[in-house]
């Protein structure tokens, strides 16, 4: 949940004197992730100057000072579709057209490749963040023991093909070969942009931010699930630009080579999380009542089955 505030500040040592405008982010009682603003809140500052991001200004882990975990951070302006345009629930499937979606296209591949590309060694104030090894499948195996653990306590029926698409996630984990910032869900809908100047103002979202394989990133960027089709029929990455060029561009942008073979595999680790999240937890915290969200839970269970098709399928693809 984000709530836009003005906030009017005389004699502050971190503002200045006069009416700020600011969000505060609150947690939601139970959502489809469990996650933190702390960490949401180290991440964000640690990209302060590589992509564009909000100023930070406070962060209530606790719930201390309001009700439930917290974090406040500086309003950006700009929109998340043109506007006059229609999109799907959470941003997904915006339509760009003309300049606006060549200019959008070549920031939304720089800003990924600056934040893979980025020097993890340098970041500070990242002390929240496990970092894996190189040379290890931990990268892989922490993201699908999670998932598994929450198909277990969230699910609602035995699935058999959701058994062997963790089998097989558990025996092919690929090794890491460079430790990368990962936004997490890196997409249409978690930027804001400028129609006039055709800019990105801002990326936000950053709550499912980690450590570790570019791939997942550029697996779940290049999922259907988020493109829209142009005028061609041809499938447009974020409604953006089309796969090919973009793994190209991001490869001349990044300076990091694209594994088709961990590219496949992280698709369909993101394939199997979907599954879990809409069949599993979207399922169980719509049901609790505990969510302001329940009626997006209910949609989002709605798409379980299209998720479910395609897991099959990419599981059939990879020989499983």
């Amino acid at each position: 949940m984000q709530i836009a505030f003005e906030l009017d500040i005389t004699g502050a040592d971190d503002f200045a004197d006069g009416v700020h405008q600011l969000v505060i982010r609150l947690e939601p009682l139970e959502s489809l992730n469990a996650t933190s603003r702390t960490r949401e809140a180290e991440v964000i500052r640690a990209m302060t100057g590589t992509v564009p991001v909000p100023t930070v200004y406070w962060v209530d882990e606790s719930g201390r000072s309001f009700d439930r975990p917290a974090l406040i951070y500086s309003f950006v302006g700009g929109v998340t579709k043109p506007r006059g345009t229609a999109s799907h629930v959470g941003g997904v499937g915006g339509q760009f057209d003309g300049q606006l979606r060549r200019d959008l296209a070549d920031q939304f591949v720089e800003h990924v490749a600056r934040i893979h590309a980025c020097d993890v060694d340098g970041l500070t104030g990242m002390g929240s963040f496990t970092r894996p090894d190189t040379g290890s499948t931990d990268s892989a195996l922490w993201q699908v023991n999670r998932a598994l653990r929450i198909w277990e306590e969230d699910r609602r029926d035995d699935l058999p093909f959701m058994e062997v698409a963790g089998n097989w996630l558990l025996r092919h984990a690929p090794e890491l070969d460079r430790v990368s910032v990962l936004h997490g869900d890196y997409r249409t809908g978690n930027f804001l942009f400028d129609q006039e100047t055709r800019q990105i103002t801002a990326w936000l979202d950053w709550e499912r931010s980690h450590l570790g394989d570019r791939h997942r990133d550029l697996a779940w960027i290049t999922l259907p699930q988020w493109g829209r089709r142009y005028v061609t029929g041809e499938l447009l990455v974020s409604g953006l630009i089309p796969e090919a060029e973009f793994l190209d561009s991001y490869s001349q942008a990044s300076g990091l080579s694209v594994d088709p073979d961990k590219l496949r595999y992280y698709r369909i680790l993101n394939t199997y999380q979907l599954v879990v999240s809409s069949l599993g937890t979207a399922y169980r915290v719509a049901r609790s009542g505990r969510s302001h969200q329940d009626v997006l839970l209910t949609w989002i269970e709605g798409l379980a089955h299209a998720f479910s098709r395609d897991l099959v399928r990419e599981l059939i693809d990879a020989g499983a």
